[in-house]
């Protein structure tokens, strides 16, 4: 059993004659977006009033979001994980060879893991394309990506999902998003998560977002 007695709530409906105690216990399963609702029903108000006491526990989670096929999601961890359609390298060296940059800013922090180390943190913005790399101890021949975003149809997308895109196409390939906030499409996988910034219809921004420990 996971997660032990979390999420636990109650209501007590009181009526003539009844005395109901409905009470849901969410958070438990195998997955992050399975759960379990018990229903604990008390009293004496016979049928009618178990059924307005299950009404009003249905209506707090009318709504949640219906949970992926597996296959669906392994596309969409895949994308929110390496979506872009070329290679960014494994150096700073070959993070120069993608382009001309316009600009960089580097900066350092601790590393929360190894004591007394430096890590440096270097963002790269390019004509249509920013990228942020993580080199761990300030090694340049190696580096980690926390972020990534394209602004341009000329660094590609795939499944073709590049900017300028509809949104049709976006869902026929990612399915409807997660989380939607005005014009940002947000998909999530088990860490990561992109975000498509709409404009008019198609594709303006694409935006991944990587954990990084």
């Amino acid at each position: 059993m996971r997660g032990g007695l979390h999420g636990l709530w109650g209501h007590r409906l009181w009526g003539h004659n009844t005395d109901f105690c409905v009470t849901s216990w969410a958070g438990w399963g195998p997955g992050p977006d399975e759960g379990l609702t018990l229903i604990f029903l008390f009293g004496r108000g016979g049928p009618l009033r178990a059924l307005i006491a299950l009404v009003a526990l249905a209506l707090p989670v009318i709504g949640l979001t219906a949970e992926r096929d597996a296959k669906s999601f392994e596309t969409i961890n895949e994308f929110v994980t390496r979506g872009w359609a070329f290679d960014l390298g494994t150096s700073l060296a070959d993070l120069y060879e993608i382009g001309k940059i316009q600009r960089e800013v580097v900066s350092t922090v601790k590393n929360r893991h190894v004591e007394n180390q430096i890590d440096e943190i270097r963002e790269l913005y390019y004509d249509g394309l920013y990228v942020r790399a993580y080199f761990p101890a300030k090694d340049h021949k190696h580096f980690l990506i926390e972020e990534v975003e394209i602004t341009s149809p000329m660094f590609r997308i795939k499944h073709g999902l590049n900017v300028g895109a509809s949104i049709a196409e976006l869902k026929a390939v990612l399915g409807e998003p997660d989380e939607t906030k005005g014009d940002i499409y947000s998909y999530s996988g088990e860490t990561d998560t992109v975000r498509f910034v709409i404009h008019n219809g198609v594709i303006a921004k694409v935006k991944w977002e990587l954990y990084l420990d």
